[in-house]
C-alpha cells in the first residue's frame, strides 16, 4: 500500500470537514461583502457632458458620457478629465435616478481626474471614501461600475493582472511611452496603473474599480479592444491626491525641472535613475545636467529605480517640490560625483484653451513655454494654430496657414492672450508666423463664414405631378406589359395628370405622339425633360395602357412644378443647433404626410446641441414648440422666441417621425 493511499482518507475527511465549516462562514461573509458592494454602487453615478471639440478650426458640439463617484456630502463627483475635458455644461445621473446640473470644480489631465460639483445647495449627498494605501495582489477579485455606453448602474466582475502596471511594451523605449498618449501634456507619469480584466467600455471612464470587499481601489481610465479584455485604473491613493488638491484649489500644484529620467534597465548602472532627456533652455539644461547622467539624490535623499515600475514615484517626487525653490541634485557623470543647483518652474495642469477665431477660420492655442521648448522654438508669445477651417480665410491666404504654425505679430504687433484679441476693422491682416525654422509673412482677407443657407431661386419649370418607373422593352416583356414606358408609381394630389383623370399603375407610353423609350431602368429623365421642354399652359396629348382597360388618351395641362427642397426658405439656428426648412411636396409623399401638412422640416441637428438634447432628429417634422403651432418658417421663429423667453421647467416639442406623432422634452437647466 502507498504512503499515498494510506493518507488520502484521513486529508479528504479534513478538507470535507474545513468545507463545511467554511461554507457555513463564508455564506456569512458574502453576505456581508454583497451588502457592502450594493453601498457602493450607490455612490457612482452617470456624467452626461456637452462639450465643444474643435476640428478643421471649427467648434463642434457633442454629447458624450462617463461615470464619476460621489466623493462628498457637498455632492463633490471624482471622474476622469477625458470625461469633462472642453466641457460646457454637465448633469450628474445618481443611482436612484435623480438627476442634478453639475459645475467643473477642477480639472488635472496630467492624472487624467477632474472633479464635478453638484448644483443642488442644501442637499446631502451618500458619498465613498477611497483607499489611501490599497493593497492588491495578482488574481484579486474586483468590480467595475459606471455607465458605459451612457446605461447607468452597471457592474462587471474580473481579477487583478497586475496591480502595478506602467503602460509600456517589452518593444517599446520607456522614456516615450507617456507622450504617447499627449505630446504637449503627457498623462500617467506619476503612478503605475491597476491592470484588471473586468470588461469597461466607453461610458465607464471615471467609474470606481471596487474590490471584493467594495472598498473603493481605483478610477476607471483606459480599455483595450484589443487583445482581450484589458483595462486600466488609477490607484486610489494617487486619486485622492488629486482629488484633494482639485476640490481644495481647482488645481494640482507641480514643478518641471525640464527634465524626464527612465529606470536602470538595460543600462548597466547601479545606482539612482538614468537622466534621459533635458529640454533645451530649461533650467536643468543651463545648470548643466545632462542625458546619460545618472542621477543619485534629490536634496540629500536617494533615489531608485531599478525597473519602470519604480519611476512614477521618483517623477512624483521631482514633482512635489515648490517651484521657484532651488533643488540640489546629486549626480554621476563619467564616475564623478557632482552637485547640480537649480530651480524648476511651474507645471500648468492644463493646456491653455482653444478659442476658434471665426473670420480668420483658424482655431489656435496659446503658446506656453514648455510647448515651445518641446518643438525648439523661442518662448515669445504666439498662438499655435490647432485647425483651418476649408475654404475660409487662413486657407486662402498667401501663403496658406497650416497646422502647427506659430503666429507671432499682427499688423506688427505682438499677439496678445486670444480672447482678449480685437481684430482690427481692415479689410487685409498681415501676419508674422513661424514655421519650423523660417518667418513668413502672410497677407490675409477676413470674412463673415457663410452659415446661412440661401434658398435656390426658383425656376418656373413644367410639372406633371407625379413620380414614375421606367418600364424598358425587356422588363415589359417580363412584366407581361404591352410595351415600353413609364409606370405611374405616386401622383401627387392636385397634380396635372391626376387632373387629367390618369390613376397610379398606368403606363405612359408617348406624349404628343412621340414614344416614351426608357433607356435604362433607372432612366426617369426622358420623361421628366419631355415634360419641361413643354410650355406652361399648353396641353400635351398622352397616351396610356391601363391594366384591364384599352389605351387612354387625354389632354394634359402643364402647370407650374411646386419649389423643390433647395428652394425653399430655410435657417440655422445656433442656439438651437438646428437647421430647418419648410416642407416641400416631395417630403409630404416621402413621408407620408398629410397633403395639407404644416410645420418645417429639421435637415440637420447638431450633436450635443439643445435639439440634440431634446432628441430631435434629422426629417423629423417640427409641428409645435411649447403648443405653440408651427406653420411655415416665420411661425417657427415665433414659436421659438416664444420658448425662450417662457417661464416653464421644459421646453416641449411635437414633431411627427415616420409615421407617429411625439412629443419630446428638454429640460431648461440644460439652456443655464
Amino acid at each position: 500500500m502507498s504512503f499515498l493511499s494510506v493518507v488520502r482518507p484521513p486529508l479528504i475527511a479534513v478538507l470535507l470537514a474545513a468545507a463545511c465549516f467554511s461554507s457555513i462562514a463564508s455564506a456569512a461573509v458574502s453576505a456581508t461583502a454583497l451588502e457592502l458592494r450594493k453601498q457602493a454602487a450607490s455612490k457612482v453615478v452617470a456624467i452626461l457632458v456637452v462639450a465643444e471639440h474643435f476640428r478643421q478650426g471649427s467648434g463642434v458640439l457633442s454629447l458624450s458620457s462617463g461615470s464619476g463617484t460621489l466623493v462628498s456630502a457637498e455632492g463633490h463627483v471624482l471622474t476622469n478629465s477625458h470625461v469633462t475635458d472642453n466641457g460646457r455644461s454637465f448633469r450628474v445621473v445618481l443611482a436612484d435616478g435623480r438627476e442634478f446640473p453639475a459645475d467643473r470644480i477642477g480639472e488635472d489631465p496630467i492624472s487624467d481626474l477632474a472633479v464635478l460639483k453638484i448644483r443642488s445647495p442644501g442637499t446631502e449627498f451618500g458619498f465613498a471614501r477611497f483607499e489611501p494605501a490599497p493593497r492588491l495582489e495578482i488574481g484579486d477579485p474586483v468590480i467595475a461600475m459606471g455607465a458605459p455606453w451612457g446605461l447607468a448602474n452597471s457592474v462587471s466582475s474580473g481579477t487583478v493582472n497586475n496591480p502595478a502596471r506602467l503602460l509600456v511594451s517589452l518593444f517599446q523605449d520607456e522614456a516615450d511611452y507617456e507622450e504617447g498618449f499627449n505630446f504637449d501634456q503627457p498623462t500617467g507619469r506619476f503612478y503605475a496603473w491597476i491592470q484588471h480584466d473586468a470588461p469597461i467600455s466607453p461610458g465607464n471612464s471615471g467609474g470606481p474599480l471596487v474590490d471584493a470587499q467594495g472598498r473603493f481601489i481605483g478610477v476607471n481610465t483606459r480599455g483595450s479592444f484589443f487583445g482581450g479584455d484589458m483595462a486600466f485604473a488609477i490607484p486610489s491613493d494617487e486619486a485622492l491626491r488629486v482629488m484633494r488638491s482639485l476640490i481644495a484649489h481647482g488645481t494640482v500644484l507641480r514643478t518641471d525641472f525640464g527634465f524626464r529620467v527612465r529606470s536602470l534597465k538595460g543600462s548597466g548602472a547601479k545606482r539612482g535613475v538614468l537622466v534621459t532627456a533635458v529640454d533645451l533652455g530649461s533650467a536643468a539644461d543651463q545648470a548643466g545636467l545632462r542625458p546619460g547622467d545618472q542621477l543619485l539624490s534629490i536634496n540629500a535623499e536617494a533615489v531608485q529605480a531599478r525597473r519602470p515600475v519604480e519611476v512614477p514615484a521618483v517623477q512624483r517626487r521631482l514633482a512635489e517640490w515648490p517651484s521657484e525653490k532651488v533643488a540640489e541634485f546629486t549626480v554621476l557623470r563619467d564616475q564623478t560625483e557632482m552637485r547640480l543647483r537649480f530651480a524648476g518652474e511651474a507645471l500648468p495642469a492644463t493646456l491653455p484653451e482653444e478659442y476658434e477665431l471665426t473670420r480668420l477660420g483658424i482655431t489656435v492655442r496659446a503658446l506656453t513655454p514648455t510647448m515651445a521648448r518641446r518643438r525648439g522654438l523661442a518662448e515669445t508669445p504666439g498662438w499655435l494654430v490647432t485647425g483651418v477651417r476649408p475654404g475660409a480665410a487662413a486657407a486662402l491666404a498667401k501663403p496658406a496657414l497650416l497646422v502647427g504654425d506659430v503666429l507671432r505679430r499682427i499688423h506688427e504687433q505682438v499677439v496678445p492672450a486670444p480672447n482678449e484679441w480685437q481684430e482690427p476693422a481692415v479689410d487685409k491682416l498681415k501676419l508674422q508666423i513661424e514655421r519650423r525654422a523660417s518667418e513668413l509673412l502672410v497677407v490675409l482677407s477676413p470674412a463673415d463664414p457663410d452659415r446661412a443657407r440661401p434658398p435656390n431661386r426658383a425656376l418656373r419649370k413644367p410639372w406633371a405631378g407625379a413620380e414614375v418607373q421606367a418600364i424598358t422593352r425587356s422588363t415589359a416583356e417580363v412584366l407581361g406589359l404591352p410595351g415600353p414606358g413609364y409606370r405611374i408609381s405616386y401622383l401627387y394630389p392636385g397634380g396635372p395628370l391626376q387632373v387629367a383623370g390618369f390613376e397610379q399603375g398606368d403606363l405612359l407610353q408617348s406624349l404628343d405622339d412621340r414614344p416614351l423609350l426608357p433607356l435604362h431602368e433607372d432612366d426617369d429623365r426622358v420623361f421628366h425633360s419631355r415634360i419641361r421642354d413643354g410650355l406652361l399652359g399648353e396641353q400635351m396629348q398622352v397616351v396610356a395602357w391601363r391594366p384591364g382597360a384599352e389605351q387612354i388618351r387625354a389632354a394634359l395641362s402643364l402647370q407650374v412644378g411646386p419649389a423643390e427642397a433647395d428652394a425653399l426658405p430655410g435657417a440655422e439656428v445656433d442656439r438651437l443647433g438646428v437647421t430647418v426648412r419648410e416642407i416641400s411636396v416631395r417630403d409630404v409623399a416621402e413621408r407620408r404626410l398629410p397633403s395639407a401638412a404644416k410645420g418645417v422640416l429639421i435637415e440637420r441637428v447638431e450633436p450635443g446641441g439643445l435639439a440634440a438634447l431634446a432628441h430631435l432628429r434629422a426629417g423629423d417634422v417640427l409641428h409645435a414648440v411649447n403648443d405653440q403651432d408651427i406653420v411655415d418658417l416665420r411661425s417657427f421663429h415665433r414659436a421659438w422666441a416664444a420658448a425662450l423667453s417662457a417661464d416653464s421647467a421644459s421646453l416641449r416639442f411635437a414633431v411627427q417621425r415616420q409615421a407617429a406623432r411625439r412629443l419630446l422634452l428638454l429640460d431648461r437647466s440644460w439652456m443655464e
